[in-house]
């Protein structure tokens, strides 16, 4: 508790502290498991309010895309808006993991403090990919190394730091608001898809989530696909569609003064 407390008059934010937490709890249980202590105290997170996550509006998202930048970023912004790869994945990602008869890229890997590990979620995942992406990836194709390569060093993946620097400047070119570098893409990929009625089961599993909750984020975004699906429950009026209980209400009014008037 006096953790949490001088962590707040840090300025740190409740999400960041109970990040540091759950460090801290996964240190303490292999503590146990290695014999090193008899008992571990139960670590409390603390309540975290949720907060809307920002994204590229599909004008922002089509400036970034035009903006003058080596054709290599241009690619990887691209695979980045149309699969909501996180970073270390598009660095990770090598030829062999595109299929392009099945138009699927398998993640099965990422790059990671210069390290070659598994993804975040340490699941392999299936995201599918066409159009416009398919013909940038197939005007590129090689048959091995990496998509994203080191410029000038083909033999290994693009630098973290390098990456975010020049996705920093495009961003500038673009003229579009600096929030976020390339976890901003992956977040307008997931956003726009919410927007178009995705359910979120769906976008949990292109994204990788290892749990729904993680995608919930984008909840409120469904909204309007949410009302379209109770409009499948409204009543079939005779030859005249769906129909709103209001609208059914002044229908049935219509019909009744129409009947008076004729008598």
């Amino acid at each position: 508790d006096r953790y949490k407390a001088r962590k707040r008059d840090e300025g740190l934010a409740p999400k960041t502290i109970n990040n540091q937490l759950t460090v801290l709890s996964r240190c303490m249980r292999s503590a146990l498991e290695y014999g090193k202590v008899q008992t571990i105290p139960r670590i409390v997170l603390m309540k975290a309010h949720s907060r809307n996550v920002e994204f590229l509006s599909e004008e922002e998202a089509r400036r970034l895309l035009l903006a003058p930048a080596p054709e290599l970023l241009h690619r990887m912004v691209l695979v980045a808006l149309r699969t909501g790869l996180r970073l270390g994945e598009l660095l990770g990602l090598q030829w062999t993991d595109i299929d392009f008869e099945g138009n699927t890229i398998t993640v099965q890997r990422s790059w990671v403090r210069r390290e070659m590990t598994t993804p975040k979620s340490h699941r392999i995942r299936h995201v599918p990919f066409g159009g416009d992406l398919r013909q940038t990836l197939l005007a590129e194709r090689k048959p091995d190394g990496f998509v994203f390569p080191f410029p000038g060093l083909g033999d290994k993946p693009w630098s973290t730091d390098g990456a975010e620097r020049e996705l920093a400047r495009l961003y500038q070119r673009a003229g579009v608001k600096r929030r976020g570098l390339w976890h901003l893409l992956r977040h307008t990929f997931a956003s726009h898809l919410a927007l178009k009625g995705i359910s979120l089961h769906t976008i949990q599993g292109l994204l990788g989530h290892s749990t729904i909750a993680m995608t919930e984020r984008y909840a409120h975004l469904t909204a309007g696909s949410m009302h379209d699906a109770i409009r499948v429950l409204e009543p079939v009026i005779d030859t005249f569609g769906h129909s709103l209980g209001t609208e059914v209400i002044s229908w049935k009014q219509n019909r009744v003064e129409s009947a008076l008037v004729a008598v």
